[in-house]
């Protein structure tokens, strides 16, 4: 499967699983006045490259709703990260090393952790939680795939 086409895959399950979280995903802080404030949520982001599109080399993208959730993504080569994240208090940590990683995580819900450590070459990762949940993805080699989907309380 095309990177392209993994990326559109990857999409489409982040937006459904937005959709099944349904009225568990919003911000208490908000009012009809006011943006975000006091949302503690932190993004630390170390690419060796930053983006082309198809010839890829090192796009990462973070989008965090919510209060003190924190995504941080290490990679080096062609790496791919995408970490979206609803609730509040989730982590996120990414290292990819190596060229052609992908690695998608959405997290819906609070007190999510998602680790994906990849070392090798074309390595596929995707994460997808609804509700305080937590695993560790580790794939040391070269053309491995994993998708891991948990949801508590669904």
């Amino acid at each position: 499967m095309k990177s392209s086409s993994l990326i559109n895959l990857f999409s489409i399950v982040a937006c459904s699983c937005l959709l099944l979280a349904g009225n568990n995903a919003n911000a208490d802080d908000l009012s009809t006045n006011q943006d975000m404030l006091d949302d503690n949520n932190s993004a630390s982001i170390l690419s060796n490259d930053w983006f082309l599109v198809d010839n890829r080399s090192s796009l990462s993208q973070v989008t965090q709703l919510g209060n003190n959730n924190k995504s941080t993504v290490n990679q080096s080569g062609d790496n791919l990260a995408i970490v979206t994240q609803v609730g509040n208090g989730n982590l996120v940590d990414i290292n990819q090393q190596g060229s052609d990683n992908l690695a998608v995580v959405t997290q819906v819900g609070d007190y999510n952790e998602i680790d994906i450590n990849q070392i090798g070459q074309s390595n596929v990762a995707v994460g997808i939680q609804l509700g305080g949940q937590g695993f560790s993805i580790e794939q040391i080699g070269d053309n491995m795939n994993v998708v891991v989907t948990q949801m508590a309380g669904y």
